[in-house]
Order: structure tokens, then C-alpha cells, then sequence
């Protein structure tokens, strides 16, 4: 578990990897950015 200050906001993030998972940490958080981005193009 990892938490990280932003602003005045404290996120807190907790992950688990199956044994045989092939994406790496930062694999799986830039498809995170990549969905929040996407997010925020149609929000607009």
C-alpha cells in the first residue's frame, strides 16, 4: 500500500500481480492514466 500527497488529497493505492501476470506496475498504471485521460477528453 502506497500513499501519495497531492494538493490537499492523500491517495492511498493497493495492488496485488497473479503469479503469471506479464504487465509490469508501470504497465498497469499508465492504462489507469490512459482511462482517466479518456475520462477527461468527454467530460469536456
Amino acid at each position: 500500500m502506497t500513499e501519495i500527497r497531492m494538493g490537499n488529497s492523500v491517495l492511498t493505492v493497493s495492488g496485488f500481480f497473479k503469479q503469471g501476470a506479464t504487465d509490469t506496475a508501470a504497465d498497469k498504471m499508465m492504462k489507469v492514466l490512459e482511462a482517466e485521460a479518456a475520462t477527461q477528453k468527454t467530460a469536456i
